[in-house]
């Protein structure tokens, strides 16, 4: 099922005057490394239905989370960072840090002191096996200043030798428009280009889009429910990635505005008391 990446000695394409730009994760990548258990993912039984979302940003967005749920019925979620829920998640979750999160606490599920029910955080550069899929993550996002949001140098270079299906990251390689503005992140675009995942889901611009580039379909996944998307994996391997439709549009939507203005009171609530 692995897909080929780069030749040999690919990573030397990439451009490492850009890569000198990147500064280190806040803790030892290689500590963590020894305390991270995924089978919850290797073990699922084919078929699978696998729900990939975008920025979470918190538990006011469980009833949300709900609603997908009670729609898509995924057996395993993708979470692309941003996701600033940290308690037990309903179905086998693997998620890359973004820039808004809680690292002490993702540092504590790293070194195997905090370890909630169905959530599993990707480490930078490791390989997980999903559905006969190799999938790799990483997190943060492009920044030429020191700080724990910032992608991994280290691993930057390392994803550059892998082979794999899936690439989570939090950044992304698309290209996108800002008002009248075209927007990428080029060293993530290079990777994409050296290792040619299938498939390289990402966030943090809170919008939906795909783009083909080369033999990669790339995703980035929006911040509310309607704009993140269904990957199937059949019996014999074969892939499908599509937006995620709700079967009954209206009462979703119905729903969604419900959620939304339940949001926004519990935010005005926790306004008023500060």
């Amino acid at each position: 099922m692995t897909t080929t990446g780069g030749e040999p000695g690919a990573s030397s394409q990439i451009n490492y005057l850009l890569l000198a730009k990147i500064t280190s994760f806040s803790y030892d990548r290689t500590e963590r490394s020894r305390a991270i258990d995924t089978s919850i993912f290797s073990s699922l039984p084919l078929p699978l239905t696998i729900g990939v979302i975008g920025d979470f940003h918190g538990s006011s967005k469980r009833e949300a989370r709900k609603l997908f749920l009670a729609e898509a019925r995924p057996d395993a979620i993708l979470q692309v960072g941003d996701l600033q829920d940290y308690e037990d998640w309903p179905v086998p979750t693997l998620f890359v840090h973004g820039n808004h999160e809680s690292y002490q606490t993702i540092a504590a599920m790293d070194a195997g002191d905090y370890t909630p029910r169905n959530l599993v955080h990707l480490l930078d550069a490791q390989l997980v096996e999903l559905g006969g899929l190799q999938i790799a993550g990483l997190g943060g996002i492009w920044l030429d200043y020191p700080s724990p949001r910032a992608l991994d140098q280290g691993a930057y270079e390392e994803l550059a030798d892998l082979a794999c299906d899936i690439v989570i990251s939090h950044d992304t390689p698309i290209h996108f428009r800002d008002g009248q503005v075209e927007k990428t992140c080029e060293p993530l675009r290079t990777l994409c280009q050296v290792m040619e995942p299938r498939f390289w889901f990402s966030g943090h611009h809170h919008y939906y889009d795909t783009e083909q580039l080369g033999r990669t379909q790339i995703v980035s996944l929006g911040k509310f429910p309607h704009e993140w998307g269904i990957l199937e994996i059949a019996t014999d391997g074969s892939l499908a990635f599509s937006r995620f439709v709700p079967e009954n549009r209206v009462n979703y939507e119905r729903q969604l505005i419900h959620w939304r203005e339940m949001a926004k009171e519990q935010k005005d609530k926790i306004n008023r008391q500060l």
